[in-house]
């Protein structure tokens, strides 16, 4: 089996097959419930935020769990692959030049594929995708790996390589 840590062009070039959409939000994470996931144009608003660029985001969903909430998903849909890998690049850019309260960006090698682990609002950040969903994970730091391996683990899946 060919490594999945790979950049994007040599998965197209290779016509690697990437897993499918995330749709909608696991009833639990880490323990926790779902407390409540939204579509629709206000989901986007929140994926705005994180986001470098959303002018090829197609779609995309958020999720929080628990009442507080100690962790949330945000997804965003893009049009392909490719799309969704230069999401990545360009929200990490973003980070790394202090233009978000978020702090250093450092890969981790989760599964086989690319997670971006970050830090900042009292939390631990994970930036990854699945085929052309970009996904950030936002986490309390008592629950965030738990809760980045009960998604990885529920997918059957590596995250993509970005």
């Amino acid at each position: 089996m060919m490594p999945r840590l790979v950049s994007v062009v040599a998965l197209l070039a290779l016509g690697c097959h990437s897993p499918p959409a995330l749709d909608q939000a696991p009833g639990q994470l880490a323990g926790i419930l779902l407390h409540h996931q939204v579509s629709g144009e206000k989901a986007l608003d929140a994926v705005r935020y994180f986001y470098a660029d959303t002018s090829d985001v197609v779609g995309g969903w958020t999720a929080h769990y628990g009442d507080a909430p100690s962790l949330m998903l945000y997804v965003a849909t893009t049009r392909d692959t490719v799309v969704a890998g230069t999401l990545i690049t360009r929200t990490l850019d973003r980070v790394t030049s202090g233009e978000t309260p978020f702090r250093d960006p450092s890969p981790l090698n989760q599964s086989g594929g690319s997670v971006y682990r970050m830090t900042g609002q009292k939390q631990i950040h994970y930036l990854f995708r699945f085929g052309a969903d970009v996904i950030w994970l936002s986490a309390d730091p008592d629950v965030a790996r738990a809760a980045l391996s009960d998604l990885l683990g529920g997918r059957n899946a590596a995250p993509d390589a970005s």
